[in-house]
């Protein structure tokens, strides 16, 4: 059956299981409850004798109400059973040492987790995550500090005064832990479509198409450019209203090139996994390590480290400051590699095909050529590309109005 909250308080304090037997059990139970003496699970077993439980510190009182009057002195009263934390203690007769200790924990853990030993942030992109922490040490909230008396408003408002990217913070302290969650403001795109601005060449290149749908075309189909050329100005030059200023808008595209390098050693040295792996175990206190692999040593000469940290929680929000941290050593070892001319040939190119699948995802490539030179050392390879692609880079026309 599953034990509440009563029971629990009950076994607290402690309760005993009382058998009555006599001929005046009702008078005994009224007088009982004239007293405002609290009993419960009252069962009737014959016509003479019940059972009830009343709490520990009231069975001296019941005694005294037993030996009042002549007609109850008459009945029979014992002490069936008797359970509580108390009891318990006398009946495993713990030692005075494990209680003290038991009784020192409690109060540590109290102590514990009246501080903050855990700060999570989210939601903060423009911002590092370390000067929002400066910011709140400043006003009173760090690792260390206590959990309670806090002026959080006035905290939240000098947060989002100095950081003019945050709408809203909320800060929530539950526990021994601050969760700290930011809403940032929307930041308007640079090109708005009203804005006047010019068009520039973003790489050099021959011009193959211009369609400007605003802004007047500074350059020709087959014209060659440079890189931060003037391709459409923004810049309307009427005799009628003297210069007006557009928003200029087109699709220019351009043959430009791209060039790639790649080089294979004949002889080379790569580093690979065994498999093996050892286990290293150190728990950190207020920020001190303690190694825990007294006896582990590294065997490796080569290896790869992970390490995780757990710190130990009590349900959600308690956050001690203690963790324990786990480092798995991955053995590895050095392998020689050794590649002819043609082996290192196949190498560069699978290397440049796969630049070539990531650098110009969907650009046309009109056309690649590879050349390869060898050396004493290994292979060279030089890739070379035609690509077509849209070189229109905008730029907002900055207007300085004088008085």
């Amino acid at each position: 059956m599953r034990k509440t909250v009563t029971d629990y308080g009950d076994y607290f304090v402690g309760w005993q299981e009382i058998d009555v037997c006599g001929f005046y059990t009702e008078e005994l139970l009224n007088a009982v409850k004239n007293e405002n003496i609290e009993i419960w699970d009252i069962r009737k077993i014959n016509q003479c004798r019940i059972s009830f439980k009343i709490h520990s510190f009231s069975s001296e009182k019941l005694f005294e109400i037993a030996d009042s009057t002549q007609s109850l002195r008459e009945m029979e009263i014992t002490v069936k059973k008797t359970e509580g934390l108390i009891e318990d203690i006398l009946k495993y007769k713990l030692r005075s040492g494990i209680l003290a200790g038991a009784v020192f924990s409690v109060v540590m853990f109290i102590i514990m987790s009246s501080f903050i030993w855990k700060i999570e942030i989210s939601g903060l992109v423009s911002y590092p995550e370390e000067n929002l922490l400066s910011t709140l040490a400043e006003n009173g909230i760090y690792v260390g500090a206590l959990n309670s008396g806090h002026d959080l408003p006035r905290i939240r408002y000098s947060i989002m005064h100095n950081y003019d990217k945050i709408a809203y913070i909320t800060i929530n302290v539950k526990g021994s832990k601050v969760q700290v969650e930011v809403d940032e403001s929307t930041v308007p795109p640079e090109k708005d479509g009203s804005a006047p601005g010019n068009i520039f060449a973003k790489r050099d290149g021959q011009i193959l198409l211009i369609e400007a749908y605003k802004g007047i075309p500074q350059v020709e189909n087959f014209q060659a450019v440079r890189k931060g050329q003037l391709l459409v100005s923004g810049v309307y030059n009427s005799k009628v209203i003297g210069y007006r200023l557009v928003h200029s808008d087109a699709k220019i595209l351009a043959r430009t090139r791209r060039t790639y390098t790649e080089f294979c050693p004949f002889e080379s040295t790569e580093t690979i996994a065994t498999g093996e792996s050892d286990k290293f175990y150190a728990l950190k206190i207020f920020g001190i390590s303690v190694n825990l692999s007294f006896f582990n040593k590294v065997n490796y000469e080569y290896f790869e480290s992970v390490s995780e940290e757990k710190e130990l929680c009590i349900g959600e929000n308690i956050v001690l400051p203690i963790s324990l941290v786990t480092t798995v050593l991955y053995e590895q070892e050095l392998e020689s590699v050794s590649y002819d001319e043609e082996s290192a040939k196949e190498y560069i190119s699978s290397v440049f095909d796969e630049t070539l699948r990531i650098d110009l995802h969907g650009l046309e490539i009109e056309e690649a050529e590879t050349a390869f030179s060898v050396t004493d050392e290994g292979v060279c390879g030089v890739l070379d590309c035609t690509v077509i692609e849209d070189i229109c880079h905008w730029r907002e026309i900055e207007v300085e109005i004088k008085d």
